[in-house]
């Protein structure tokens, strides 16, 4: 894996839908003597949409001045999509290079799931970085994500979480779902080699396994002590209080680290929308439905 220049490490993602385990693969990760990866920078879509926005308002006054006073022979000419990605590049490394990391780190990585939107950008402006995708059962995602509503309104408003707003939530995560699963499907058909795809549920089942085969993916060192201290810096124990997979604490946003949640957490008429919206992609991707 090649060093980012600018930065003077190698340069990685991660992404995937929301509560799909990116955070989780972030903390195995940083346990890892040779990386560091944070979350959650969102600099595309927090930052960089708008500067976009202010880009091509400033090129569309800058057009207008020119032909209104110069007879379209002005000075200044507007910004183009290099000069979009020069500044996203800046931006991003700007923020990186702040990170008061101990030499030992050769590997820099970022989590944020919505970058799953934004990876050709982040190929273009980092052409030697690669991509760490984590997935999962879309019905289980959505399970933890309605907790998680659930969870954000009683600390917010104190509030009970409304049947209707549920409904809606689910809808518009299953449409989030749906779209995350599909760019990284493209991506990973256009630009072989430069994503690797970890499941939700094989981590579950074998953490060392799994991980193991994204620090290879990396160029890190693999060897059982330095994949025994990924896994065990990510234990749902340690980031739970203490509490064993399966043991649910709502109020956690590490709530229970178990597949299969779904059928317990959703109603039957609510287990049958999200099978038939999701069931021919989880079928495509290979889950079982």
């Amino acid at each position: 894996m090649k060093i980012t220049e600018g930065l003077g490490r190698a340069l990685f993602f991660v992404v995937g839908a929301p509560k799909s385990g990116t955070t989780w693969v972030q903390l195995m990760l940083n346990g890892h003597a040779a990386i560091d990866c944070a979350g959650e920078g969102h600099f595309t879509d927090w930052l960089l949409e708008d500067v976009r926005g202010l880009l091509a308002k400033y090129n569309e006054r800058q057009a207008f001045n020119n032909a209104f006073v110069y007879d379209d022979d002005g000075y200044f000419s507007g910004f183009t999509g290099k000069d979009f990605n020069a500044l996203a590049r800046f931006v991003f490394l700007q923020q990186l290079r702040k990170r008061d990391l101990k030499p030992a780190i050769r590997f820099q990585g970022d989590t944020t799931p919505n970058y799953v939107y934004a990876l050709n950008l982040l190929r273009e402006i980092f052409p030697e970085a690669r991509f760490i995708y984590v997935t999962r059962d879309g019905r289980d995602a959505a399970a933890s994500i309605i907790a998680q509503k659930m969870r954000l309104l009683r600390a917010e408003t104190r509030r009970p979480y409304d049947t209707r707003t549920r409904r809606s939530d689910l809808e518009s995560f299953v449409r989030k779902w749906l779209e995350v699963t599909q760019l990284a499907r493209d991506f990973d058909r256009a630009w072989p080699n430069r994503m690797i795809t970890l499941r939700y549920e094989t981590l579950i089942r074998d953490p060392h396994k799994e991980i193991a085969r994204a620090v290879r993916f990396l160029g890190a060192g693999h060897d059982v002590n330095q994949i025994a201290a990924c896994v065990a810096h990510g234990a749902f124990e340690k980031w739970s209080g203490g509490r064993a997979p399966g043991e649910a604490d709502p109020d956690s946003f590490f709530r229970k680290g178990v597949t299969g949640d779904w059928l317990e957490f959703f109603s039957d008429d609510e287990q049958d929308y999200l099978t038939a919206r999701l069931g021919k992609r989880l079928a495509e991707i290979g889950y079982r439905t």
